[in-house]
């Protein structure tokens, strides 16, 4: 009787234990993404931008709307983009007069939201907080939790 009471109180304590960090992990999170969202805004106040804010979370402008159908999140794109951090430092951009083609599937989650804004001819910002780019860890000369911006123009998608 001893033996059982003994694991039942180990399963209830991993158990509580989980639901703690599971609940401290939220709480992070969403603290993470209200500092991205202040910083966005401080940014485009900063830069007298002016943006529209997506249910994502994510603001973009459109620069130029472009004509056609829009592309979806499982859509194959040609596009040229520049992706810089707040600040201005680019990390990465495609090569000049050459778009590059790849799929939504295989890029930040942001750009599933950003891209199927736009219609073949359009360019847009799209200013996306760190969980919808490169998140808590970063990657290569992207520090972690950081908001980025990308500027895409579509040039088409199939």
């Amino acid at each position: 009787m001893r033996f059982a009471k003994n694991t039942i109180m180990k399963k209830f304590f991993l158990l509580a234990s989980f639901a703690v960090l599971t609940v401290l992990a939220c709480d992070d999170q969403r603290l993470q993404s209200d500092i991205d969202d202040e910083n966005i805004r401080n940014y485009l106040k900063a830069n007298n931008l002016t943006a529209e804010k997506h249910t994502s979370g994510i603001y973009y402008i459109i620069e130029t709307p472009g004509t056609g159908d829009n592309p979806n999140a499982g859509s194959i794109v040609k596009v040229k983009y520049k992706g810089s951090l707040l600040d201005g430092t680019v990390f990465d951009k495609s090569i000049e007069n050459e778009p590059l083609q790849l799929s939504l599937q295989n890029v930040v989650a942001g750009w599933q939201v950003a891209v199927p804004l736009l219609k073949p001819g359009g360019k847009g910002k799209f200013f996306l907080p760190s969980g919808w780019g490169y998140g808590r860890f970063g990657s290569n000369n992207i520090p972690g939790d950081s908001p980025i911006i990308f500027e895409i123009e579509l040039i088409s998608f199939r």
